[in-house]
């Protein structure tokens, strides 16, 4: 390079350029500093621009979640507020119904005591027109009676002589008669059968009748247990234990005694445990003389004896009438349980119960009978009835057969204490004297098929009570009469039976 001029000029222009130099330095520092400055803003701006949007984005989070929780919270609310609403429906609901059911209870309570008292009010004056009836009834029956009785001793006296006259050469059985005088059973309770038909009749209406008051008074308890459901379940199951037990009577008499005690305890709790409501006992009773309107017996006595005669017949029927062996121990249990004095009400015994369910039952037992061939005839007879049809000639002859050997039970018991029977040894003579003094023309199969079941496993017991005079009944029984109907296979049983007895007790019929 060459340098020319003053030196002061050349150093003037280094200086100058040097100064352009550094202008430009600086200018180009100003500019990068400026685009430094640019791109930080822009940086700035950005990251401002960036939180911005995070801080915009964590704010609509934040407030999407209170919304959120807002939102929850007050469903929460509404839930609450609706279960609240919701309870308390319910107990106002519960409520209503409450007091409906307290309303509805207040009213079948009501109901039910004004049907009792209706019922009740129905009773009394069934029973007292019972009574003014009966009354009247009983002072005819009494006055008949007594005709008939001297009728019958009179023709008893008039029958013996005749017999003794045309059998001269033997000491024929003198004819059975309603009063065995001659005989020595013990003296009893106990109904007297009748000579005359009509008045027999009429005696077998007012135990059908009583038959008919036993259904209407069984109704009458059934509706007042209804009010209180204590008394109504110890009913049933007084009533239930006393079925089982006489169902479980067998030959071991040790089993048999504990059974009756059973009974007897149940009857006892009827008696004592629930004394109200009373009913007189003359409505209960034929063969009394009480007066009508007369003491009053606690009616869950009367009704739990009637499930007792219930139960008794029952067995007599179903069980009995396949094997006759077995109305043994049921006689002899009913016998006891009617001759206790706890179930007495003033000496006077409730059998009239019993006896009003075998006259319904087997009523030739009481010198009652009729045609087996046509319907009215079979309902005098107590054939039985099957689903609304009458029942089989075998169905009717095992009924026939139990009734019959259950009578026999019943009433050939005689106590070495002072335990009185209320169905005496008379009865069976009586049956026996009208069975065998049956006109010819009204003699059934019926008479035989009873008359067979009662001697059939009785005539020891029979023996012992009327002696020599019994054995001429018997005679009269299973020869006399077998013989009066030629031809009948029941008939021709008795035959068998005469040679059985011969063989097996010695005798000679």
């Amino acid at each position: 390079m060459v340098i020319s001029g003053h030196p002061d000029a050349h150093f003037s222009e280094f200086y100058a350029q040097l100064d352009k130099n550094a202008q430009e330095r600086l200018e180009a520092h100003e500019r990068a500093i400026a685009l430094a400055s640019q791109n930080h803003e822009q940086v700035r701006n950005s990251a401002e621009q960036s939180a911005e949007l995070y801080r915009l984005h964590v704010q609509r989070e934040w407030a999407k979640q209170r919304d959120d929780q807002e939102r929850a919270l007050q469903q929460a609310r509404l839930d609450a507020a609706r279960e609240q609403l919701e309870r308390e429906r319910e107990r106002q609901l519960n409520e209503q119904r409450i007091e409906q059911q307290r309303r509805e209870a207040e009213e079948l309570a009501r109901r039910i005591e004004q049907e009792r008292l209706e019922a009740e009010e129905r009773w009394r004056r069934e029973q007292q027109e019972t009574r003014r009836r009966e009354q009247a009834e009983a002072e005819r029956q009494r006055k008949e009676q007594e005709q008939a009785a001297a009728a019958a001793r009179a023709q008893a006296q008039a029958q013996a002589q005749a017999r003794v006259q045309t059998q001269p050469a033997q000491p024929a059985p003198a004819p059975i008669t309603s009063s065995p005088a001659a005989a020595k059973p013990a003296a009893g309770a106990g109904p007297a059968q009748i000579a005359n038909l009509d008045q027999r009749n009429a005696l077998h209406k007012r135990y059908l009748e009583l038959h008919k008051k036993l259904k209407d008074f069984r109704k009458f308890m059934l509706d007042l247990a209804k009010m209180d459901p204590a008394v109504k379940g110890r009913m049933g199951d007084m009533r239930r234990e006393i079925k089982m037990r006489v169902g479980q009577l067998t030959t071991d008499n040790t089993k048999n005694t504990e059974r009756r005690e059973k009974i007897i305890a149940v009857l006892e709790e009827a008696k004592t445990r629930f004394p109200e409501p009373a009913v007189a006992a003359q409505q209960f009773m034929v063969s009394s003389n009480l007066p009508a309107g007369g003491p009053q017996v606690p009616a869950l006595l009367v009704y739990q004896l009637h499930m007792f005669a219930k139960a008794v017949l029952n067995q007599f029927k179903e069980e009995a009438g396949i094997d006759t062996k077995l109305a043994g121990p049921v006689g002899i249990l009913a016998s006891y349980v009617f001759s206790d004095p706890r179930f007495k009400w003033q000496g006077h015994s409730f059998s009239d119960i019993l006896l009003a369910k075998l006259h319904k039952g087997c009523p030739v037992l009481f010198g009652i009978y009729g045609n087996e061939k046509t319907e009215q005839g079979r309902q005098r007879l107590g054939w039985p009835r099957e689903g609304g049809s009458w029942a089989s000639e075998q169905r009717h002859q095992d009924t026939m057969s139990g009734y019959g050997a259950g009578y026999a039970a019943l009433s050939l018991r005689i106590y070495r204490s002072a335990r009185t029977n209320p169905f005496p040894p008379r009865m069976f003579w009586q049956t026996l004297a009208l069975i065998v003094n049956t006109p010819a023309r009204d003699i059934t199969e019926t008479h035989y098929i009873v008359l067979k079941a009662m001697v059939e496993h009785s005539i020891p017991s029979f023996a012992r009570i009327f002696d020599t005079v019994g054995l001429y009944a018997l005679r009269s029984a299973l020869v006399d009469f077998a013989s009066r109907k030629p031809g009948s296979t029941a008939a021709q049983s008795l035959g068998v039976l005469r040679e059985v007895v011969n063989r097996d007790e010695k005798f000679s019929l």
